[in-house]
């Protein structure tokens, strides 16, 4: 079901970062020891904050059961350099905690927070009707403004120290601790500085990630800086008149994932509804596929959702369900 949202429940400032280019010089990753605990037992029901019901955080390995074990909707911290980070978790409906269940990581735009992040992208609905687990997680603030970011390159930390992708790769981890995850479906999605935070994944974590969709969001650091032991499948969603990650940025960052896959011709059309269009590159000798989807007149928004802070959306691309067949046609078989 469709939903329409109202302005005036919420407010988002998605992002202060425009950038045209990809050039930086921080990469936001280190591999600096880290430790990751459990959550924060305000909804998992089993009164000791580990999630997993037994008192001693380990979940059975194979899927039996441990941990959390039914669909729902949690909040939960982990800790990860000697700090407290904390993350949203959505168990979809008939939700099995013995079937292994993909996992979709959805990063929030800079100064928004992981439940701006649920209502702006809608995806929980999306996990619900394609049995997905969705985890939204939270960036830390900015110390000059107290804006939540992600340390993605170009955009937008402050503290260009700060390990994102390690903690990522925490987050996972405990993921797969409390949920039967299939550590072969983990996505990454995300909006605006989100969409920089997911370019820096296919960069940096692609044994992690098997395939990335950012949303109105661009690649944060230089292609030389990028260097991904393989390149994952990418799809790419941005508007033509993005007033703060200008479309430009959308498809040079595109255009620059497609050569490091190896793709060569013309890409292919492949959707085409009143102002979205996407095309392909299939043909992609080092990874890949990777996709760019073009919506017409749209500004800094989540395409698919009516609600959006930078002027109106459209329905004509609907990308929770765009990404999500793109994520299940580049991993079957």
């Amino acid at each position: 079901m469709r939903r329409t949202l109202a302005v005036s429940t919420v407010f988002l400032l998605l992002t202060g970062c425009a950038s045209d280019s990809g050039d930086t010089t921080a990469d936001g990753a280190s591999d600096g020891a880290s430790t990751s605990t459990g959550g924060d037992g305000d909804g998992d029901g089993d009164g000791d904050g580990d999630g997993d019901g037994d008192g001693d955080g380990d979940a059975t390995p194979g899927c039996t059961g441990s941990g959390l074990t039914s669909s729902g909707d949690f909040s939960r911290e982990i800790t990860f350099d000697g700090v407290t980070r904390s993350y949203r978790l959505h168990l979809p409906t008939g939700y099995d905690p013995s079937t292994q269940t993909p996992l979709v990581l959805n990063f929030h735009g800079f100064g928004s927070q992981a439940s701006e992040q649920i209502f702006f992208s809608n995806m929980n609905e999306t996990s619900d009707a394609e049995g997905f687990i969705v985890a939204y997680p939270d960036g830390l603030p900015n110390g000059d403004n107290g804006s939540q970011s992600w340390n993605a390159g170009s955009c937008c930390a402050d503290d260009l120290t700060r390990d994102d992708v390690g903690f990522v790769r925490a987050l996972v981890d405990e993921l797969d601790d409390i949920t039967c995850l299939d550590r072969s479906q983990v996505f990454s999605t995300g909006m605006s500085n989100g969409g920089y935070m997911s370019y820096l994944l296919a960069c940096e974590a692609p044994d992690l990630i098997a395939a990335a969709a950012p949303v109105a969001g661009a690649l944060g650091i230089s292609t030389t800086a990028c260097n991904p032991e393989k390149v994952i499948p990418l799809i790419h969603i941005h508007g033509t008149v993005d007033s703060l990650v200008p479309y430009s940025a959308a498809v040079s960052s595109t255009d620059a994932w497609a050569e490091k896959a190896g793709c060569t011709g013309e890409p292919e059309e492949v959707y085409n509804m009143g102002v979205a269009t996407c095309v392909r590159w299939n043909n992609c000798s080092q990874g890949g596929p990777v996709e760019l989807c073009t919506v017409e007149g749209i500004d800094h928004c989540w395409p698919g959702q009516l609600f959006c802070p930078f002027g109106s959306s459209t329905e004509d691309l609907m990308s929770n369900e765009v990404m999500w067949d793109f994520f299940q046609m580049t991993t079957a078989g």
